[in-house]
């Protein structure tokens, strides 16, 4: 594990990856398997900033800034989900995973669903925090997780006390 200097929290690099056709400015920190953090709307991966060192004691922490947020490109297009998911796919074998688990917050949330519908096998572990999921599709009676294919997954939805 990376820590810090005098032992204390796990180190957090910042750096930018260029991967399809965008540059993502990310943070990592720790060792481990990896833990992908994804960011809602308006905010950027800084929303992670006090969750980053408990996690990064358990795995490698990836925290993008996705595409058109932050200190990342904002390229004319490109903003449907299923092209951010491949954003962050992208990002997480750059930095040689080729397995990860991914947690995403409101429009986040979305983007990771996205990555466990179109990357099955690379996804292990799914967490929504704060975003409305229809129990179905309209005219239909089957869960949107089952007609997505990825119904190996327990979606949690955790919402913060206020």
């Amino acid at each position: 594990m990376a820590e810090g200097e005098h032992g204390g929290a796990p180190e957090i690099t910042h750096r930018t990856v260029s991967v399809n056709g965008v540059r993502l400015y990310v943070r990592i920190a720790g060792s481990g398997r990896a833990i992908v953090l994804l960011h809602g709307w308006p905010q950027t991966g800084r929303e992670w900033d006090r969750i980053i060192p408990a996690l990064a004691r358990i795995g490698t922490v990836i925290v993008p800034d996705l595409r058109g947020s932050g200190l990342s490109d904002k390229p004319a297009s490109g903003y449907d989900k299923a092209n951010l998911a491949r954003d962050v796919d992208a990002l997480v074998a750059s930095q040689g995973f080729d397995r990860y688990d991914v947690v995403g917050h409101d429009i986040g949330a979305m983007v990771a669903y996205a990555a466990a519908a179109q990357f099955r096998a690379r996804v292990t572990r799914l967490a929504f925090l704060d975003v409305p999921l229809r129990a179905s599709r309209p005219g239909t009676r089957r869960s949107p997780i089952r007609a997505s294919g990825i119904s190996r997954f327990t979606p949690i939805a955790i919402s913060p006390r206020r």
